[in-house]
């Protein structure tokens, strides 16, 4: 069964979840390299920074758009008053 939404309010719902995961993913390669650089020293730090940085390259969100879109729909609605 899938969730019905309109189609106003899939815009706004969409950037919030683009801008959460986009997020998300950059706290999680943050955190990779902090516990790599803790377990790893010399020749395997390196090899697993270089490992690291293959599996979590990814095309940058556009999280400013994001954030701005939800700030106005969020004005729009009355939610938050400036």
């Amino acid at each position: 069964m899938a969730l019905q939404v309109a189609p106003s309010a899939a815009s706004p719902a969409l950037a919030l979840t683009r801008s959460h995961a986009s997020r998300a993913f950059e706290r999680v390669v943050l955190s990779s390299r902090k516990v790599i650089a803790a377990v790893a020293g010399g020749n395997m730090l390196r090899t697993h920074i270089t490992i690291l940085r293959r599996l979590a390259k990814h095309e940058p969100g556009h999280t400013v758009a994001w954030g701005r879109q939800i700030a106005g729909h969020l004005i729009q609605t009355g939610c938050y008053s400036l």
